[in-house]
């Protein structure tokens, strides 16, 4: 597959974690995009997925849906990333066809089968820094429609660099109540 069929979703440990995985994170892709990395290292980062019970690990292959019945396969194909505190997984699909809805269900039922309880999870969105702010908001809003409860405050990637934009301490909002009103 060509660098850009890669789609990639990082895991984090917990909300203590969080900052330092999205620095890493960002220097990690930075450093691939420099070098012009393999195809398996380059990609679009759809999200970050944070399970309050510690875990990093997903299954050889998830299945991408909104729903069980109507799933397909997305092989990782390699993994890096700090063990027991982050990991970035690359998908093999075109990130055309990988959905954030997709992705986030499948994370969901991968959390169930590995008996965890997705109301202890979490996942933030990550948008290309140029993306019209009506197109993202558009994106929140579906996510939140079919999973409500789960998401938090997007991040921004510089879709050139790598380089993701750490927003102030108010990352770990979640987007609810307030929040979530205003995206209705």
């Amino acid at each position: 597959m060509l660098m850009e069929d890669r789609s990639i979703v990082a895991l984090v440990r917990s909300p203590a974690d969080l900052e330092r995985a999205c620095q890493e994170l960002a220097g990690l892709l930075s450093a691939f995009r420099r070098r012009g990395g393999s195809a398996a290292m380059t990609g679009c980062l759809l999200g970050i997925w944070m399970d309050e019970r510690g875990g990093v690990e997903l299954p050889p292959v998830l299945e991408l849906g909104e729903s069980a019945e109507a799933t397909r396969p997305a092989r990782i194909v390699e993994a890096t990333g700090v063990s027991g505190i982050w990991m970035m997984y690359f998908l093999e699909a075109p990130p055309r066809t990988v959905s954030r809805t997709d992705l986030l269900g499948a994370l969901v039922r991968a959390s169930v089968r590995g008996g965890g309880d997705p109301a202890l999870c979490h996942f933030i969105p990550v948008f290309a820094r140029d993306r019209q702010s009506g197109s993202v908001q558009d994106e929140m809003q579906r996510l939140e429609r079919c999973h409500p409860g789960l998401l938090l405050a997007p991040l921004h990637q510089d879709p050139h660099t790598g380089v993701l934009d750490w927003p102030p301490e108010s990352r770990l909002l979640s987007v609810s109540s307030p929040q979530r009103a205003s995206l209705h």
